[in-house]
């Protein structure tokens, strides 16, 4: 039996994250958010960086968080006007994703605003992850333990991590 709640934490700089904490979760991380667990998350629509910050973007991007006694499981539906131009230019881990399609995530575990871990996938698979020891310094030395897997869909690409 899974219990779910809904936790939102916000930051001054950036739109409140919705997570959806459940005990268990069964996810077949396949790139595809077809289950359950998926279905009753909420989701987060994001917003341009640039050239407009904080204006709608043709390129949609939705961000669903579920967290599980064990894991932390993120999911983007990266919608895009036109699939078929999506870009993969990489499938190197650690490479180089410049002018890739991606989806990136920070966790500032110790809520300081300046260190984290890095995670970021394109629209093929490619992983690149680090550590931020400040705001401008990302060691890709580092390499953790976590997956990714995406899929192509109709209305663009979805990523599982």
């Amino acid at each position: 039996m899974a219990t779910a709640t809904l936790a939102t934490a916000s930051s001054d700089d950036g739109p409140a994250v919705k997570v959806s904490a459940i005990s268990s979760a069964s996810i077949t991380l396949d790139g595809l958010l077809n289950e359950p667990a998926w279905r009753d998350a909420p989701v987060m629509k994001l917003t341009q960086q640039a050239p407009k910050p904080g204006q709608p973007t043709p390129y949609e991007t939705q961000v669903q968080v579920i967290v599980t006694s064990d894991r932390i499981y993120f999911g983007f539906t990266c919608k895009d006007p036109d699939p078929r131009h999506i870009a993969i230019h990489t499938m190197r881990r650690d490479g180089d994703l410049t002018g890739d399609d991606t989806v990136s995530i920070v966790l500032d575990t110790y809520g300081d605003r300046r260190t984290g871990y890095f995670f970021q996938i394109n629209a093929a698979g490619t992983r690149v992850d680090g550590l931020i020891s400040t705001a401008d310094s990302v060691s890709l030395d580092w390499d953790g333990i976590w997956d990714a897997r995406t899929a192509r869909i109709p209305e663009g690409w979805s990523a599982e991590i």
